[in-house]
């Protein structure tokens, strides 16, 4: 089956277990370097909004620059 698929089929047998799915670089390096240090909850909570971080969008960013040098430049 898919990772999911095996991840959930594992997760019912755990008492304190979840599955996340659509990781991507933004969260696992974040999640990487915090997985020893916070618990099991605030991990994934954290997780789900480093993920959300990470999702990106160049037209966005690029007029979010943009209006970022606008208040700039009429200083």
């Amino acid at each position: 089956g898919t990772p999911f698929r095996v991840a959930s089929l594992l997760c019912q047998e755990k008492t304190v277990a979840e599955v996340l799915t659509g990781t991507n670089m933004q969260m696992a390096a974040e999640m990487l370097l915090e997985r020893d240090v916070i618990g099991f909850n605030e991990f994934t909570e954290q997780a789900l909004a480093a993920g959300r971080r990470g999702i990106t969008c160049l037209k966005l960013q690029l007029s979010a620059h943009h209006k970022v040098e606008s208040v700039e430049d009429g200083i």
